[in-house]
């Protein structure tokens, strides 16, 4: 038989283990995105988007020598990768004819 002490290191492990990938996911973990917007405004270090159903809109990250290029009211193809804890991030923009 093992012993209590044997017994509370495994589970001291085990709730490390669940803890290291609980937060792993939380940090790493990203969904991309790839829509048609429009910019409804700029800021230094971001943008402000309405996605293609004329409701939903998004705060994203962007390089500020991208967001001095970028027109309001203009519609673009973007795609931007979206983190649960640093938010979301411009990944490629291009802007429709």
């Amino acid at each position: 038989m093992s012993s209590p002490k044997l017994k509370a290191k495994l589970i001291y492990l085990g709730i490390i283990v669940i803890v290291f990938i609980f937060c792993s996911n939380l940090f790493f973990y990203k969904s991309t995105t790839s829509a048609i917007v429009t910019l409804n405004s700029v800021k230094d270090n971001s943008i402000n988007v309405l996605l293609g159903d004329s409701i939903t809109t998004v705060d994203i990250k962007v390089p500020e020598i991208v967001s001095d290029l970028l027109i309001e009211g203009d519609q673009y193809f973007i795609g931007y990768d979206t983190y649960p804890v640093w938010g979301s991030k411009l990944t490629k923009i291009e802007p429709l004819p």
